[in-house]
Parts: C-alpha cells; sequence; structure tokens
C-alpha cells in the first residue's frame, strides 16, 4: 500500500533546478497550477505557480529567484497578486535595517506600534490608510514573524501591483504555504479598506 506521504510528493526530474521540484510541490500540495518559463516575443515570464485567493479574491503568482551555488545564500520568493484599484494607494514596507529609499510621492510612515517599528520601515501616499491596514486583525503582528519580508504596492495605468518578497534560507512548499497565507492577510487587510476594485 502507498502511503499518503508518497501520493503527495511530487518526483523531481534529475535535471531540473531545485527552485522547479520545489514549485511543482507546492503547485501539487496546494491544488495550484504550475506554469513553466517562457519566452515571446522580447516578453520573458519565469516558472511560477498561480494560486487562488482565499474567498474568491482572485490569483496569485508565486515565483522562486535562485540565489545560485553560494553556500548559505539564501533564495528569494516573490508572490504578486495584481488588482484594479479603487483608492490609489501605494507604499513599501521593508525591513528596518536595510537603507531604505522611496518614490517622491510616498511618505514616511510610522508604524502602528513599538514592536513593528524595531523590524519595519514604512512609506505610502496615505500613511493613515496604511495604518489601518496593518491594524486589520492584528496584522502588524504577524509582519513580526516574517522581519525579512518586503512588501510593495505600486500603480501604473490604472493596475495596481501587489509584491510580497521574502529572502528563505531552505526554501520548500511549507515555507511558500505560510508567505501565502501572510499575503492572503494583506489582500484582505486591503479590501477591507476599499482599496481594491476587483481582481485582474
Amino acid at each position: 500500500m502507498t502511503s499518503n506521504s508518497k501520493k503527495d510528493f511530487v518526483r523531481k526530474k534529475w535535471w531540473e533546478p531545485k527552485s522547479t521540484g520545489v514549485l511543482r510541490q507546492y503547485a501539487h500540495t496546494s491544488h495550484g497550477t504550475y506554469h513553466a518559463s517562457s519566452l515571446k516575443g522580447f516578453n520573458y515570464t519565469p516558472q511560477h505557480v498561480m494560486v487562488n485567493a482565499r474567498k474568491g479574491a482572485g490569483e496569485m503568482q508565486v515565483i522562486i529567484i535562485e540565489s545560485g551555488n553560494n553556500a548559505g545564500s539564501s533564495d528569494t520568493l516573490e508572490i504578486v497578486y495584481t488588482y484594479r484599484p479603487r483608492r490609489k494607494l501605494e507604499f513599501s514596507l521593508f525591513s528596518a535595517k536595510r537603507i531604505g529609499f522611496w518614490l517622491q510621492r510616498l511618505r514616511p510612515t510610522t508604524m502602528p506600534n513599538a514592536a513593528l517599528a524595531k523590524l519595519f520601515k514604512g512609506s505610502s501616499t496615505h500613511p493613515s490608510i496604511l495604518r489601518s491596514v496593518l491594524k486589520h486583525e492584528q496584522l502588524h503582528d504577524r509582519l513580526i514573524e516574517y522581519p525579512s519580508a518586503e512588501i510593495r504596492l505600486r500603480i501604473k495605468d490604472h493596475n495596481a501591483k501587489l509584491t510580497y518578497r521574502e529572502r528563505i534560507k531552505k526554501l520548500d512548499e511549507h515555507n511558500i504555504a505560510a508567505s501565502v497565507e501572510m499575503m492572503e492577510h494583506v489582500i484582505e487587510a486591503l479590501q477591507d479598506q476599499s482599496v481594491i476594485y476587483e481582481p485582474r
């Protein structure tokens, strides 16, 4: 008899990079769809997984950017969500250890509590809305568990792009699932503030 753990395991082909195996495994366990990298004209699309967000909020794109063969280096997980905006909110949220810079239209934004301020810096077009987003269902407490995360929201040509990036040393489907859940909390907080009109 085959065990459930073996049934749930997707075997990686020997010639495939590590990131391909991790993405295929995550697609399998999350009921997402794996897409191989493609080049159409001058447009390159990296390999990724498309996975549904909760409560019919649309789809998220999950990408792994490998660090190469450097020992001890971390891969980068990137999660992207696009939507049509109702409110023109843009922001950057990044590690307090980083020397940050922001676009001229973004204003420095104080964090909602001291614990988060020790880990993150922020800037936004609407600081009060960003603070309300971070307060939604204690999102600021959840973020403390992801000190290396960076979250950006940009608007271009009437389309909004929310990007979550995180450097992770040992990336697997469980790390991805946890970070995707974090992204879902951010999306729900934006919905609560009427920032999102509809998903793309």
